[in-house]
């Protein structure tokens, strides 16, 4: 039995967790699609009782996501509810994640004031 929630239901296989906000109730799996494509589950845990103002804030998030066409910003797919929350499916980046502790140095900042 797998330790992993089972998103088969909607096209999904969970491989690995990528991490977790347990203060926000959020969880983020690294999945793959029925056609092999890797992406990103990031699952709200909804708890009974509580404010409806999570509800929108995910909702709001997935809104935007939706609205969205950057290179930078990983692209919206797909959004589900299950038993215990919703689900926010996204496009799936290998890269580090941005909580990872960074120095750059004044090249790679200039660089940056040239895009931007």
């Amino acid at each position: 039995m797998s330790k992993f929630p089972d998103f088969s239901a909607y096209g999904y296989q969970i491989i690995e967790q990528l991490g977790q906000n347990t203060q926000g109730g959020r969880v983020a799996y690294l999945a793959q699609n029925k056609f092999g494509k890797q992406v990103v589950i990031k699952q709200f845990h909804v708890q009974v009782g509580g404010s409806w103002d999570g509800v929108k804030a995910i909702a709001r998030e997935i809104e935007v996501l939706q609205g969205l066409k950057h290179r930078g910003i990983p692209a919206y797919i797909h959004s589900f509810e299950t038993d215990i929350g919703f689900c926010l499916v996204t496009e799936y980046v290998n890269a580090r994640t941005l909580t990872a502790n960074r120095r750059f140095n004044v090249d790679e900042v200039s660089l940056w004031e040239l895009v931007c």
